[in-house]
């Protein structure tokens, strides 16, 4: 039988992508099918003064052993800043979608401290489903097509990813048994059925009627399921990595996550619909939930976290926060976590204490930090401008449009204007108070309701805070019926308590990515903020103008306006 000389050879199943860039550091992920010694080179890029040239000079090389369990973190350090860098896998690797291996791969180190770049320009993505990317009928018309091109072009400098970078439940809200989380809840019950003789809710029925909990529950049955979810573990793991496997390796998406740094942050779907502060099953640690949720969340270190910094797989509850915050070429960049906080990172005071205080609602390690950045003599004080990053919107209701529209979308719950009233206001207080008192212009970034749009936040009817919401980048976004229903509920009631109202643009209903654009001048960055909106899958769009300083920006490939 003759033997394929690719037999041996290493195959890409994930990566490269670029995870923190910084002025001299950069980590570099990449995931094979085995365990494998793998050299990956950085080599300068620069072009020749006043000719066309691309000349490759410093090389930095890193070689490490990868193992299949494990995408491995490639960190390279002592690079020079504001330098462009090629990445090359030296070792023969093949990749799991062939095309992806002539993909280059390209990433800027950022400016020296006090050094401030003429321009930095980020890109926010939110919500992104393999299963819609599939559906669409020409998904090279996607917006990560676009982006991707932004990206190559150097259009893009810095890439934000505000949550649900992956569904891992796709349409499990829906009765769907056609994913990860469904699948892996067949499997649960199956061993607990094998176990047991009969299905847990069967069981329970069983205990309710007579005293029989001691013998279904015994120690040795005990034992039993503990010894099949060991089994289920490595299965589970499994198929949660081929979701993303599947989604990353998307070519366009493979593109876009190689050519910029990448920072992100979780939100429900990494784990299952609503899970944090409406699913509270997870809190139940003999539910499926707890198993399936610790599972997905090894998953997102594995795969997002490591891109910002070492993980100990071997103690995960050592973890200390999901936040995290940056600066970056004189930007402060503070991306709020909203699920470990009310799950794994849960801490007494948010269960005991202090109701109606920011501390009680995001927990005190994320408020210290928070404080930390936008408080009195805060390091953000020093930056030219600052974000607050945000899987959901700070202000998208009132309360009382939220409280109405909690009865047919449950996600209402989870709204800062239904659930944490107070702790909203001393949140927009801090970051208001801080961008006058430090004269540092701050946006707020947010992304999860499946619209777009420009929200100018107002005090006493003076404008005081810009918010911009920009999701989904590939997911099915509201029907124009849905959206009208939404534009009733935005634009008929927008006050929130001690004197701050809000006011929504127009926005989109189609799927949408946001770009903000900082140009500095005068010793600090003034911003332009754009929606590049994708319609009918062919970027066959209007045009609409926010009332700011923000407007809508379409494909540039396109032509067919």
């Amino acid at each position: 039988m003759e033997v394929s000389p690719f037999i041996n050879i290493p195959i890409v199943t994930i990566g490269p992508i670029i995870g923190k860039v910084d002025e001299n550091s950069a980590r570099i992920l990449l995931e094979i099918d085995r365990e494998a010694d793998i050299t990956i080179s950085l080599k300068e890029v620069k072009k020749k003064e006043q000719q066309d040239i691309i000349q490759l000079e410093k090389t930095y090389s890193i070689t490490n052993t990868c193992l299949k369990i494990l995408p491995k973190i490639f960190f390279f350090y002592g690079l020079s800043s504001s330098t462009k860098y090629e990445v090359i896998i030296e070792s023969k690797v093949n990749f799991l979608k062939p095309e992806l291996g002539d993909l280059k791969s390209f990433f800027k180190t950022t400016s020296r401290e006090g050094i401030y770049p003429d321009s930095f320009n980020l890109g926010f993505i939110s919500c992104n489903s393999y299963k819609y990317y599939t559906s669409l009928e020409q998904p090279e018309f996607s917006l990560w097509e676009n982006l991707s091109q932004k990206v190559k072009n150097d259009e893009i400098d810095y890439l934000i990813h505000m949550g649900d970078q992956i569904y891992i439940d796709d349409g499990a809200w829906s009765g769907n048994k056609e994913n990860c989380f469904s699948k892996a809840k067949t499997l649960w019950e199956k061993a607990f059925e094998k176990v047991y003789g009969h299905q847990m809710d069967q069981i329970q029925k069983i205990i309710d009627q007579a005293d029989l909990e001691s013998e279904y529950f015994s120690e040795e049955k005990e034992k039993l399921l503990n010894a099949e979810k060991l089994k289920l573990e490595e299965i589970i793991i499994e198929l949660i990595s081929d979701v993303y496997r599947a989604t990353w390796n998307i070519k366009s998406v493979a593109e876009t996550l190689r050519n910029a740094p990448n920072l992100m942050i979780l939100d429900d779907h990494e784990i299952f619909d609503d899970f944090g502060i409406i699913n509270q099953n997870y809190l139940d640690k003999s539910s499926f939930e707890y198993f399936f949720a610790e599972k997905a969340r090894f998953c997102y270190y594995k795969y997002q976290k490591q891109l910002l910094e070492d993980i100990e797989f071997d103690n995960l509850k050592i973890t200390e926060k999901e936040h995290h915050f940056h600066m970056i070429n004189g930007v402060g960049i503070f991306i709020q976590d909203f699920r470990g906080c009310f799950s794994w990172l849960k801490d007494d005071i948010m269960t005991h204490g202090k109701k109606g205080k920011l501390e009680g609602f995001l927990g005190n390690r994320q408020t210290d930090d928070i404080k930390k950045c936008f408080g009195n003599n805060g390091i953000f004080e020093n930056m030219k401008y600052a974000f607050y990053v945000s899987a959901g919107p700070l202000v998208f209701l009132s309360a009382f449009q939220t409280s109405v529209a909690k009865e047919k979308v449950n996600d209402c719950y989870e709204q800062w204007a239904y659930c944490a009233q107070d702790e909203q206001i001393e949140l927009l207080d801090l970051l208001v108070n801080f961008k006058n008192r430090a004269n540092v212009n701050t946006m707020i970034v947010c992304g999860d309701v499946h619209i777009g749009c420009n929200t100018i936040i107002y005090k006493d009817n003076k404008p005081v805070i810009e918010q911009l919401i920009t999701s989904p980048i590939c997911q099915k976004p509201p029907t124009n019926f849905e959206m009208k229903a939404v534009d009733f509920l935005r634009f008929s009631n927008n006050s929130l308590k001690s004197g701050y109202s809000f006011k929504h643009s127009k926005g989109t209903n189609k799927c949408n990515y946001g770009i903000v654009n900082l140009t500095f001048e005068d010793q600090k960055y003034s911003s332009k903020s754009f929606l590049v909106i994708c319609q009918n899958e062919n970027f066959i769009a209007g045009e609409e103008n926010f009332k700011t300083n923000s407007d809508v920006n379409f494909c540039p490939s396109c032509n067919i306006l």
